[in-house]
């Protein structure tokens, strides 16, 4: 008999049509950290591939041949949130500053996480007034796994299935 956990998080998978739920943006020299972000997703969440889209994660690209910025441009307006990993990098990726000010315009759900060393005085302007997260306190990265699941109608796995994942942002994180 499948869990009520599960039969919730299903729900969530249907109706999406070719729109993934979450948007990771990301500067591909974090490459290392959104494969992270996706891993701490999947166990939290159990999502299948085709609800994240984090373009510098295979498994998690775009498709082959896809206009890449039409494709861009509707998938960060029609995802449910898009997750910004924050780091010097990613403050200097023109991709990452238009996908943030897009969703600023549009006034939809943004989850910025400090990766790297990466401090919120990197979110400028307009921006500057978003809560960040800490992706090395496991405290913060819980906390975004709660507000998920809240925005996003989930039910998350125990803590402990996903610790391990977190555990890896204090050692692997940069």
């Amino acid at each position: 008999m499948k869990s009520l956990r599960y039969l919730k998080n299903s729900l969530f998978r249907k109706g999406q049509g070719n729109n993934p739920a979450i948007f990771i943006s990301h500067s591909q020299d974090d490459r290392e950290q959104a494969a992270m972000v996706v891993s701490l997703l999947r166990a939290a969440f159990c999502l299948p591939a085709h609800t994240i889209r984090c373009t510098g994660v295979d498994g998690y690209r775009l498709a082959c041949g896809t206009d890449t910025d039409k494709t861009l441009k509707r998938e960060v307006r029609d995802c449910k949130v898009l997750i910004v990993l924050v780091s010097e990098s990613s403050a200097q990726s023109a991709y990452v500053t238009f996908e943030l000010g897009a969703r600023w315009v549009l006034s939809k759900p943004l989850f910025p996480l400090l990766i790297g060393g990466g401090s919120a005085a990197l979110l400028k302007g307009p921006l500057s007034g978003y809560n960040a997260l800490n992706a090395r306190a496991p405290g913060q990265l819980d906390q975004m796994i709660s507000e998920l699941a809240r925005l996003l109608g989930l039910f998350p796995e125990p803590p402990a299935v996903y610790r391990e994942v977190i555990q890896a942002f204090q050692t692997n994180g940069h």
